[in-house]
């Protein structure tokens, strides 16, 4: 899709941050456009009518309804959103990892929810992207209310609430939440609260409930959040702390005067037990256990915007630019917008390059150097692959090497698709460029240089056949 075509699809999105809804039609550019933005809105006010005359009869209803909108329309049009990958208007599937992250069951069975609006800063000065997560958040919240008690963990990372777009969507939310919300609600946890926010919460006062500002409990560290969700369980304790994004652990670090997590240069296993992130890739429905958050963000940015195309620029990042995204991944902080693709891919084999050891270990280059495989047997890369993943590898590197080669898989199926005389990003290419990610020498040797292109061959039939069932640990 053209630049252009996106922009148009992106203003002729409906959104629920408008006040007067007839600026969706100015917006939109076009009388053909305008002409198709007031056919939906028309039925918009329909459907959202029945809903409201339906809500006046259930004693679940929300608190009110804000110039026409319901919850039941919103929650309605945030499934049209569900997708993955390029999809367009689809939500942002690295959120699953940042703005709002299920984290197990409490001590009571109660679901807890993890929420750090932190993560929306690049999207303040986008209408659309915040009404993008707003729907996000209401559509994952929504499936846990309606089923389930919950506890719902605020972090407080100083992210600007009088924003004007802000502001409003904290009201619209109020006014629209079912009752359930509050009903199932068990505790509201805000962790790090500074005297400004709590100044601010009490300007909400006379609007909230009694029953949730009761429920409201101020919480200073991490370690006293998890010990009153899980009383005298070091293990549950621990479990839940890993949950939380990397940034909410840098600020817990600081405030007790130790050295806050970074991210680069750390070995995947001890990445893992930080803040690894239990994650479900939506383009291949593979469960990943204990993903670096880093490492989602960037190959999921990338593969929404599309960076095959942009893969030949990697090793011409500007460095103002690419120190900027390396210091965003070094500290768990939000990428910024409009971050060009090629500096992206430089970050990420940075990242993965800097790695204290390879995805497959050191071991593996020996182990192709001592056996007969050549470069041109796939069915010996094959058996070779799986034996590694499977049997040798701890499940901290197994799966994030299974992750890294699935979204290059990606991006290479996505440039071969394209209309285009000449494929930029290629299996050959991804496996020269990437190689040294997955498996290097401790040491040069004359051996081990003979034996790179046979390495090479391997890491390319590993990413021609990512999604193989062969090649995955079981329960994977």
């Amino acid at each position: 899709m053209s630049a252009s075509s996106s922009s148009s699809q992106r203003h002729f999105r409906k959104s629920v941050h408008c006040r007067d809804e007839s600026l969706l039609i100015q917006r939109a550019g076009s009388s053909k456009l305008g002409s198709r933005c007031y056919s939906c809105l028309k039925s918009r006010r329909t459907a959202t009518t029945e809903s409201n005359n339906h809500n006046s009869n259930n004693n679940d209803a929300p608190n009110g309804c804000t110039r026409g909108i319901s919850y039941e329309t919103i929650i309605a049009e945030a499934h049209t959103c569900i997708g993955h990958g390029s999809s367009e208007g689809a939500f942002h599937e690295e959120w699953d990892a940042q703005l709002l992250v299920k984290s197990g069951l409490s001590a009571d069975g109660s679901q807890i929810v993890i929420f750090c609006p932190k993560f929306l800063d690049p999207c303040l000065d986008d209408p659309d992207e915040l009404d993008t997560a707003f729907r996000y958040v209401l559509l994952n919240m929504d499936s846990i209310v309606r089923q389930e008690q919950y506890i719902f963990v605020y972090c407080v990372l100083g992210l600007d609430w009088t924003h004007p777009q802000l502001s409003h969507m904290v009201r619209l939310a109020y006014d629209i939440l079912p009752k359930m919300y509050a009903k199932h609600l068990q505790h509201f946890y805000i962790l790090h609260a500074t005297t400004a926010f709590r100044m601010s919460m009490w300007t909400f006062w006379a609007s909230l409930s009694e029953r949730l500002w009761s429920k409201i409990v101020y919480v200073d560290t991490l370690e006293d959040l998890c010990e009153q969700i899980h009383p005298n369980d070091p293990t549950s304790q621990a479990e839940l702390q890993r949950r939380f994004p990397q940034l909410v652990l840098r600020s817990d670090a600081s405030r007790i005067g130790k050295e806050p997590p970074v991210a680069f240069g750390v070995a995947i296993e001890q990445l893992s037990d930080n803040f690894g992130i239990d994650y479900m890739d939506k383009t291949t429905g593979r469960w990943f256990r204990r993903l670096p958050p880093s490492l989602i963000c960037l190959c999921e940015v990338m593969e929404r915007e599309g960076a095959d195309e942009d893969f030949t620029g990697l090793f011409g990042a500007e460095s103002e630019r690419l120190f900027s995204v390396i210091d965003c991944i070094d500290e768990g902080r939000p990428l910024g917008r409009d971050i060009p693709m090629h500096v992206l891919w430089c970050a990420l084999k940075l990242f993965l390059d800097c790695l204290p050891t390879p995805l497959f270990s050191y071991e593996a280059v020996e182990q192709v150097q001592q056996s007969d495989i050549t470069a041109a047997d796939k069915s010996a890369h094959r058996e070779f692959l799986a034996n590694l993943l499977q049997r040798q590898l701890l499940q901290e590197a197994s799966h994030t090497a299974l992750y890294v080669a699935t979204f290059l898989h990606t991006l290479c199926k996505n440039a071969q698709r394209k209309d285009q005389q000449k494929t930029i990003l290629t299996y050959h290419l991804a496996a020269w460029t990437f190689a040294p990610a997955f498996l290097r020498p401790l040491r040069p040797t004359k051996e081990s240089v003979e034996a790179w292109p046979t390495a090479v061959a391997l890491i390319e039939t590993f990413l021609r056949c990512a999604e193989d069932p062969e090649l995955w640990p079981s329960g994977s």
